[in-house]
C-alpha cells in the first residue's frame, strides 16, 4: 500500500504533454513488471539484491511523480477526480483511503492488487518550479533526530526490502490516519506499518506520528511494537484523546510459553494540541501484572504487604527459595506458565528451571491457585494462594 500526501496549488501551470505523459506511464509500467519478476514465490524480501531495491525505489518515485504532474495541471480537482487520475496511470492500483488535510491537500492511500511489495509514504506540495507541485518528502528517504528512530524507519527504504532475508523485515503493510491538528493548525497523521514476512504467531510492527505544517514532516514519536496477529488489533483507534493500539509486552519477572501468552497491553499516547506524550501501557490481564510486581518485589526482598496477605507471602517465598530462585535479579527462562480464567482468580505453575531445547524441563510442575481481590480502583491484593494441580491442568 502507498500512501501519498499531497497539497495542491491553487494555481494552474501549464499542461504536461500527451508525449511526456506516455513516457512516464511507459517507463513506470516497465519498472512496475520488471519488480514483480525479482519478487519470487515464498520470498520475504527481493532475493537479496540491490538491483531490485533501486527497481522498486523507481517505481514508487515515478507514481509520486503522476501525483504531482496530475494535481498541477488539476488544480480544481476534486479527491474523486484525483483517484481517477491516479488509476489512469495504473490500472493495477487500488486506492483504499483518502483524507484531508486541509484545504487543499490530501492523505491518499494507495496499493498494489497484488499487495506484494508493501508500501510508501510521501509528501507532494508546491516548490521552487512556477506553479508546479514536486515531491517534498519521502518516507524511503526519511531520517530522524536520533540513531535509533532513523534505524526503525530505514525499514520503509527499498534497499532495507530488497535485504531483507528473515523475519522481522521486509515489505511493510502499512496503515495511516489522520490526528487531530496543533494548536496553530499544522496537520498530524499517524503511520502504522508491520513487516508482511513475518512470524504467523506474533509479528513486528512499528508505530509513528508526524507533524505537517506545508513544508516539512517533523517526527515525533518512533517506536517498534510487537503484537499476535490472532488475538490483537493493529488497528491504531483513537477515542478523542489517546491513540491506542494493542501490543504484546514482556513480564519483568517471569517468561511464559507459548510467546503469544505473553503480556498484552494497550499502547495509549496522549495527543493534546501542543504535544504528544507516550503515556505508556495497560495491561489487558491485570492479575498477572500482580504477579509480575509480586515476584519482583519477593526476589529484591522488599516488602509486599500492600501487595498480598501473610499467607501468600508465606507460601510464595517458600516456593521460590525451594525453587532455588530466591534472590535471583530475573527468571531467565519459561518458569511460569500462566492460565487465567474468568474469575478473579490466578493459576500459576511453577516447572522446573532446567531448561532445554526439547522443553523438558525435568522434575514435579507445583502449580497454585492464587486469589486475587481488588481493594479500591485500579489497586489489586493477593488475599490467598493454595496448591491445586488438578485445576491447573484442566
Amino acid at each position: 500500500m502507498l500512501f501519498v500526501v499531497v497539497a495542491t496549488f491553487l494555481n494552474s501551470g501549464m499542461a504536461t504533454g500527451q508525449t511526456a505523459k506516455a513516457s512516464l506511464n511507459t517507463t513506470y509500467q516497465a519498472v512496475r513488471a520488471s519488480v514483480v519478476a525479482d519478487y519470487g514465490p515464498g520470498d520475504i524480501g527481493l532475493n537479496g539484491d540491490p538491483a531490485a531495491g533501486a527497481k522498486l525505489d523507481k517505481a514508487w518515485t515515478l507514481i509520486a511523480d503522476w501525483a504531482a504532474d496530475y494535481l498541477t495541471n488539476h488544480p480544481s480537482a476534486t479527491p474523486d477526480d484525483f483517484q481517477k487520475g491516479i488509476l489512469a496511470f495504473d490500472p493495477g492500483l487500488d486506492m483504499t483511503q483518502m483524507f484531508r488535510l486541509g484545504p487543499h491537500s490530501y492523505l491518499v492511500g494507495v496499493e498494489w492488487q497484488d499487495d506484494i511489495l508493501g508500501g510508501n509514504l510521501f509528501i507532494v506540495g508546491p516548490g521552487t518550479n512556477g506553479n508546479r507541485l514536486g515531491v517534498l518528502w519521502n518516507i524511503k528517504d526519511a531520517t530522524a533526530s536520533s540513531p535509533q528512530a532513523s534505524n526503525i524507519i530505514a525499514a520503509w527504504s527499498p534497499s532495507a526490502i530488497a535485504a531483507c532475508n528473515n523475519t522481522g523485515c521486509g515489505p511493510m503493510m502499512e496503515l495511516a490516519g489522520i490526528l487531530p491538528a496543533t494548536a496553530s493548525g499544522n496537520a498530524r497523521f499517524f503511520l502504522r506499518g508491520i513487516h508482511a514476512g513475518d512470524m504467523p504467531f506474533y509479528q513486528t510492527g512499528q508505530l509513528s506520528i508526524w507533524q505537517w505544517d506545508g513544508h516539512a514532516a517533523v517526527p515525533i514519536l518512533i517506536q517498534r511494537y510487537q503484537w499476535v496477529p490472532a488475538a490483537d488489533s493493529s488497528i491504531p483507534v483513537f477515542n478523542g484523546r489517546y491513540l491506542r493500539l494493542d501490543v504484546m509486552t514482556e513480564y519483568q519477572n517471569f517468561e511464559t510459553w507459548p510467546i503469544a501468552a505473553r503480556r498484552k497491553a494497550q499502547w495509549m499516547i496522549d495527543i493534546q494540541p501542543s504535544s504528544i506524550k507516550d503515556a505508556g501501557t495497560v495491561a489487558t490481564v491485570w492479575e498477572l501484572d500482580l504477579l509480575d510486581m509480586l515476584l519482583g518485589q519477593m526476589k529484591a526482598k522488599a516488602g509486599i504487604s500492600s501487595l498480598a496477605s501473610p499467607q501468600v507471602t508465606t507460601v510464595m517465598s517458600a516456593l521460590l527459595t525451594e525453587r532455588g530462585l530466591d534472590g535471583e535479579p530475573a527468571i531467565t527462562h519459561r518458569l511460569i506458565t500462566i492460565n487465567p480464567d474468568k474469575s478473579e482468580t490466578l493459576c500459576v505453575t511453577f516447572q522446573n528451571p532446567t531448561f532445554s531445547t526439547t522443553h523438558n524441563y525435568g522434575g514435579p510442575d507445583q502449580s497454585y491457585i492464587l486469589k486475587i481481590v481488588s481493594h479500591a480502583q485500579s489497586h489489586y491484593f493477593a488475599s490467598a494462594v493454595e496448591k491445586n494441580a488438578d485445576v491447573c491442568t484442566d
